[in-house]
């Protein structure tokens, strides 16, 4: 994630299904591991964010999550203001989104 510090990034989306609440219990499961991190459904990628790997491949059907997450990970300050906080710590403040990307084709 351009501009984030590396294990500082966690998940922004309440998703069905999600892992957030087990994303650390789950990681300490977790055998060690090198190389390329693969997460076929991605959901709010949770788990992806608590391991924080150095490569990470991450996929979903969903293809507006995935062009979400793309533009968060190459614009995350365009989309959030100081102060503001991951959804399900604290409320967002007004204007904490800069506005919805237009749909890449």
């Amino acid at each position: 994630m351009s501009g984030i510090p590396p294990g500082t990034a966690r998940s922004f989306l309440k998703w069905a299904g999600g892992k957030t609440r087990y994303a650390a219990a789950l990681a300490r499961l977790a055998p060690p591991y090198t190389g390329r991190y693969w997460e076929p459904f991605m959901g709010s990628a949770a788990l992806f964010f608590e391991l924080a790997p150095r490569a990470a491949v991450l996929a979903d059907a969903n293809e507006e999550l995935v062009a979400c997450f793309q533009e968060v990970a190459e614009h995350p300050y365009d989309v959030t203001t100081p102060g503001t906080t991951t959804a399900g710590r604290e409320e967002q403040t007004p204007g904490s989104w800069a506005g919805r990307p237009e749909r890449r084709e």
